[in-house]
């Protein structure tokens, strides 16, 4: 395999991928009602979900409306014979003003409605002392967590050889 071939489809698709996103976001509004006929939005616990929703028949359910299940969930729903489910167990977090706003990144990370709480195993290099994981439940999944921050990969990791 050519890794940087693979590397450049990587970030090509990643950032499509973003685009996307932004694209349903901004197209949309996010609703209880749905998303559109063949694909049902639904933020609730799954117990909740399989007694409201146990007696129909989904041809894919995908568990976690983060950008990848969001996004898979849209491509599979694009054909109208698939009956697509997409299950959350978080909030609407595009209605969130804290989320709509990236200086409010923090206050993301301390709501507990959103913050998941994890933290680490007791860590040898930090003294056994452990670390928060910060992780989101709620629609965008952890992008609605990261104040529009990410890294950069290596130079080398993209330029041709």
């Amino acid at each position: 395999m050519n890794h940087d071939r693979n590397g450049k489809i990587f970030v090509n698709f990643f950032i499509l991928t973003t685009l996307f996103y932004s694209a349903i976001a901004e197209t949309y509004s996010f609703s209880n009602d749905g998303f559109d006929k063949n694909l049902h939005w639904h933020t609730t616990n799954y117990k909740k979900c399989l007694s409201q929703f146990g007696n129909n028949c989904y041809d894919y359910i995908i568990v976690g409306a983060g950008t990848a299940g969001s996004i898979l969930a849209r491509k599979l729903s694009d054909n109208p014979r698939n009956k697509v489910l997409l299950i959350e167990q978080g909030y609407w977090l595009s209605l969130n003003p804290m989320v709509q706003n990236a200086s409010q990144w923090y206050s993301v990370r301390l709501d507990p409605l959103i913050e998941r709480g994890y933290i680490s195993t007791a860590q040898v290099g930090l003294g056994n002392r452990s670390i928060p994981l910060p992780r989101a439940q709620g629609t965008g999944g952890c992008n609605s967590m990261n104040a529009m921050v990410f890294i950069l990969g290596n130079r080398k990791d993209f330029d041709e050889r």
